[in-house]
């Protein structure tokens, strides 16, 4: 039977926002029907539409790193080429598109073309619609931060609004089972304070607190969105939904409006001392005596156990021992424990046990609502055959000394290759 994978954290967006998907580059032809295309956005009345559009068309005609690390060519025109098609092309819906388009890359490697075509655009001004000439004007109205309170993720959330007063809002989702990368984005048109309150509409999306809310500080913003999106250029396999990385140019510019004087967080520090005081006090807990009793689990095994779900737990996601989520437990059971722990198969196969006493003490430490604890027991139940089988397999074809538990340096990680970062 095919190993099953894990799903590697989730969302926690609400649904309900996201917009209509935008056509893909390869869809979309370079000629009639992509000025057709340009022509309907431009003439939709939301810029939103344009600017979409716009940014979709620098992300498929830019090289990233991963791209080079993978040999695999961008399949379409040179960017600085395309936009000077555009400006030159002398249909007046692409000169209009390319005055959006060059905001989006005046801070890379184009920078010096960009503002040589926004000079000879300028001679062409004023642009139909009017929001058109005074893109440099955009300004932050405000920024949120959204965060499930099992730690999964967050939703980082930044206000825009145009000098012709028309407000959209970014919202990008970091994935902290996943190195906290940036593994969504899409654009709302409407004011942050709108989007906010729609999130806090939605069934169950601020149920018992299971989602909060905070104001978040601009430059923390883009500290935040920075990070998540450089270890979202390094991640394999590259993570894509219908709007990300399409919507990253509009993301990267309105981040671009964003004070830069803050750095991401630190992750909490771990120490072998304070791991330690995890495992003694849920050893002596009520969860893990009735776990024992129930199992006959000896103290020393349970401890054996223990140890690395507190290692892992401190040393991933949001660095929280006692935080555990439906997500996590997935990928403890799935991959990281058979891949990373070896011991006795007997004692191995008594991990899903521990784990269901350890993930009920931490929910009570931490105050989880128990619909949380409950969601989360079941999805150790519905993985525990897949990890037996996964343990059985793996001690049938090691051979090792008893309690070797592998550091994580033992790896060789995609994330460590600085030809990524060139």
């Amino acid at each position: 039977m095919a190993k099953k994978k894990p799903k590697r954290g989730g969302r926690t967006t609400p649904p309900g926002t996201r917009p209509r998907q935008i056509r893909r580059r390869s869809d979309v032809d370079d000629g009639p029907d992509l000025v057709d295309d340009v022509r309907q956005a431009l003439q939709s009345g939301e810029p939103l539409q344009v600017l979409a559009l716009a940014s979709m068309m620098i992300e498929v005609s830019t090289e990233r790193p991963l791209q080079r690390y993978l040999h695999r060519p961008v399949d379409s025109p040179d960017l600085g080429m395309l936009i000077t098609s555009f400006v030159e092309s002398g249909f007046p819906e692409m000169a209009a598109f390319a005055t959006v388009m060059l905001p989006m890359i005046e801070r890379g490697e184009l920078a010096g073309l960009a503002h040589e075509l926004a000079a000879e655009l300028a001679l062409e001004k004023p642009f139909e619609p009017a929001w058109l000439n005074d893109l440099e004007g955009l300004a932050i109205t405000g920024a949120q931060l959204m965060s499930d309170v099992l730690g999964d993720g967050d939703n980082i959330i930044v206000g825009a609004v145009l000098p012709s007063g028309h407000p959209f809002t970014a919202v990008l989702f970091v994935d902290h089972n996943m190195s906290s990368l940036a593994k969504d984005a899409f654009m709302v048109p409407a004011p942050i304070d709108d989007v906010v309150a729609h999130f806090r509409r939605l069934p169950g999306s601020c149920r018992s607190g299971d989602i909060t809310f905070k104001r978040l500080d601009p430059a923390d913003a883009r500290a935040r969105i920075e990070d998540a999106i450089k270890t979202f250029e390094i991640m394999l396999p590259p993570v894509e939904t219908n709007t990300w990385p399409m919507c990253r140019p509009l993301v990267e510019w309105i981040v671009s409006k964003l004070p830069r004087d803050a750095r991401p967080p630190d992750p909490p520090e771990f120490s072998e001392e304070y791991g330690d005081a995890i495992v003694a006090a849920f050893l002596t807990s009520r969860f893990a005596q009735e776990m024992a009793a129930e199992t006959g689990l000896s103290r020393d095994d349970a401890r054996s156990l223990t140890s690395p779900l507190i290692w892992f737990a401190s040393g991933h996601g949001v660095g929280d021992a006692l935080r555990w989520s439906p997500q996590s437990v997935e990928i403890v059971l799935l991959d990281w424990y058979p891949r990373k722990v070896m011991m006795p198969e007997d004692i191995l196969r008594r991990l899903p046990d521990v784990l269901v006493a350890l993930v009920r003490y931490a929910h009570d430490q931490r105050d989880i609502r128990p619909g949380l604890t409950a969601s989360t027991l079941k999805v150790i139940q519905e993985c525990t055959p897949d990890y037996l089988r996964s343990v059985s397999s793996t001690s049938s074809s090691h051979h090792h000394s008893p309690f070797d538990f592998l550091d994580d340096d033992d790896d060789e990680d995609y994330r460590d290759d600085d030809s990524l970062r060139s």
